[in-house]
């Protein structure tokens, strides 16, 4: 009758363990890739050697009702830094716009500004908090804003 109780014991504790492993993992609501219509970037506005920089903003505005521009003006990246990509996605709650270099950290010793544009499409009518972030890990601008088919914005960075 021990061995008969142990091994109830035994299935049942083993159901426990297994039932508990098999527990789906699931992404955070609200964390989303959001998909870029469009991407541009100007040339290298003035090459420099320095740090000197050039007075920095962001604009946001409304294309075709529901699909945000963003345009950062003299965001500052390698002097030929290949091609300039951009991603955008939320990530707990906030709302990332990420432009990067290709080859990362360009294939020069100097900087330059630039202005950076892309299109997030499916944008929903509601506030954001924004993190703009150009060759760098580092948010280069983070405030709030609220989406609309009207929305026009100037964030200066000064």
């Amino acid at each position: 009758m021990n061995k008969k109780f142990s091994c109830y014991y035994l299935v049942f504790f083993l159901s426990i363990i297994f039932a508990g492993c098999n527990e789906e993992k699931t992404i955070p609501a609200g964390n989303q890739t959001l998909n870029i219509t469009k991407t541009s970037a100007s040339d290298c506005k003035n090459e420099t050697k320095s740090t000197q920089e050039e007075a920095q903003y962001i604009e946001l505005s409304t294309v075709n009702e529901n699909q945000l521009k963003v345009n950062f003006v003299n965001a500052v990246l390698n002097c030929c830094p290949g091609e300039i990509v951009s991603s955008a996605c939320i990530e707990d709650s906030v709302l990332k716009v990420t432009f990067v270099e290709t080859p990362p950290g360009g294939i020069c010793d100097c900087i330059c500004p630039y202005d950076l544009e892309c299109i997030i499409d499916e944008m929903e009518n509601r506030e954001y908090e924004i993190e703009i972030f150009a060759g760098s890990n580092i948010p280069n601008a983070s405030f709030s804003f609220t989406f609309s088919s009207d929305l026009s914005m100037k964030y200066d960075m000064n």
